[in-house]
């Protein structure tokens, strides 16, 4: 028998403007600008001015803060400001690793094809020619299957390729500036650029690093340097002239080619904050001027404020009055959005500098302090999640590079007196054993650990191998030289 009964239930439901500000939210500096310009396209209410209007741009500085930069810093102690990044044309693609200003780049291919031109080969070679060189990575490898191409020149170009073919003519790329283009891995690439040496050269040290790398490969990779002696019949002296020669070598042959001001287009970074040491006041900038400056078109306003003037007697005119209602309430509604997105985002960045603030005024990890997203979520009285989506694809230009927001964010470990310390310091510590060990002698991840005990941090063996291959730092026995 069916019964009808009456439950109360609390539940909490987001509407539609609020989703729409957490995708607001989260959204990166350079594809908020294509955001934006949607909006500008679906609502004929919404306008923009050409020239960004800086009359009521803010600049937040800090002033100095004292000694202690545990504490919290009162708002009455600073003085805000708050300013768009006022880059010159091309300043907004920012290499990550050096912070200058770069071009996406072209060179890396037109360097080899320009090579190819001059060699006036036949039609099908230069087919098969265009294409190894366009299956060729970034760092000058072919990393595709020598018949994986041979099908694609039978498919695309109609032409057919035998295997002899295209050996010939990656025997001819391997010729190519600079040596070791085209190689299929790491020992092919040693090998070409050796084998080159030798012939302008012909050493017996490049003759016997020749053989080390085609033969003894494995040995030489794991530093079996006392095998390599006794198959060589000879001794550490002349093997350490051999070696030097390898060392001289370039694994990654691509890098060569590119000008150190060129880099490939995804890893152009637009930062989201600037932050500026100014004698010892930090000053953040949010980068926002390429965004248009948004205002509700005045012909609609107009509209809006003569409709009562307006005798309407047709239904059209009440639907035409209604639609423009919602577009400039829809207009009003996304304005305030991104005024409020560039609020929470300063409010944001305010906090991190604050917690980490001795970092920012040097730029040593040492000083960064154990900080998760709660942490900041407290200082800036938000929501864990929304701490989260700030610091998701964001990134902010200092003095001294360019980094992921989530970088400032890391556990802490305690040391054995009682303060707990970031676990970036930690690594830093760690990397810093690793350069200063005795290279003949590197110290294993358990003498590490003691070594760091010893300093004062409470560490274990198992942590120490963690954080040694996140740093991309190799055993004791594979960083010993010879």
């Amino acid at each position: 028998m069916l019964k009808q009964k009456i439950d109360i239930k609390l539940f909490q439901k987001i509407c539609p403007q609020q989703i729409q500000f957490i995708k607001l939210l989260q959204l990166p500096g350079h594809m908020l600008k294509k955001r934006i310009n949607e909006e500008l396209e679906i609502n004929p209410v919404l306008d923009c001015d050409n020239i960004y209007d800086t009359e009521n741009n803010e600049e937040y500085n800090f002033k100095n803060y004292n000694e202690e930069y545990q504490q919290d810093i009162d708002n009455s102690n600073l003085y805000y400001q708050y300013n768009s990044l006022n880059y010159k044309k091309g300043e907004n693609n920012v290499d990550i690793s050096n912070n200058k200003s770069h071009s996406i780049y072209t060179d890396f291919y037109d360097y080899l094809y320009q090579q190819l031109e001059i060699m006036n080969l036949n039609y099908k070679d230069n087919i098969i020619m265009r294409n190894l060189i366009g299956n060729i990575d970034i760092n000058g490898y072919l990393h595709r299957s020598l018949l994986a191409i041979i099908h694609d020149i039978s498919l695309k170009e109609n032409i057919t390729c035998s295997q002899d073919d295209i050996n010939r003519c990656l025997s001819m790329l391997h010729k190519f500036d600079p040596p070791g283009i085209g190689a299929r891995n790491l020992k092919e690439c040693l090998l070409i650029q050796l084998i080159n040496n030798y012939s302008d050269n012909p050493k017996k040290s490049i003759e016997l690093a020749i053989l080390i790398i085609d033969k003894y490969f494995y040995e030489l990779y794991n530093k079996h340097y006392s095998k390599l002696e006794n198959k060589l019949s000879c001794d550490s002296n002349f093997l350490k002239l051999v070696i030097d020669e390898i060392v001289k070598l370039n694994p990654k042959p691509g890098n060569s080619i590119l000008d150190k001001n060129i880099i490939k287009k995804s890893d152009i970074i637009i930062p989201d904050f600037r932050i500026i040491n100014l004698d010892n006041k930090l000053r953040i900038t949010l980068n926002d001027n390429n965004y248009p400056s948004l205002k509700i078109n005045n012909f609609y306003i107009q509209i809006m404020q003569k409709k009562n003037s307006i005798k309407m007697n047709k239904k059209n005119d009440n639907d035409t009055i209604n639609f423009i209602k919602n577009k400039i309430d829809s207009a009003k509604w996304f304005i305030n959005a991104i005024n409020q997105r560039k609020l929470t985002l300063i409010n944001t960045m305010q906090a991190i500098i604050q917690y980490q603030y001795k970092y920012f005024l040097t730029g040593n990890d040492i000083y960064l302090k154990p900080m998760i997203l709660n942490d900041i979520a407290l200082k800036t009285n938000m929501d864990v999640s929304t701490i989260s989506r700030i610091a998701n694809n964001k990134y902010v230009e200092t003095d001294f590079g360019i980094f992921k927001l989530k970088y400032f964010f890391s556990e802490g470990i305690n040391t054995f007196k009682g303060e707990k310390v970031s676990t970036k310091k930690i690594k830093k510590i760690l990397k810093l054993n690793i350069i200063n060990e005795n290279k003949q002698k590197p110290l294993s991840d358990n003498l590490l650990a003691n070594k760091m005990k010893k300093e004062g941090y409470k560490i274990a063996r198992r942590t120490i191998s963690k954080y040694r291959e996140q740093l991309k730092i190799p055993i004791a026995r594979l960083r010993k030289k010879y």
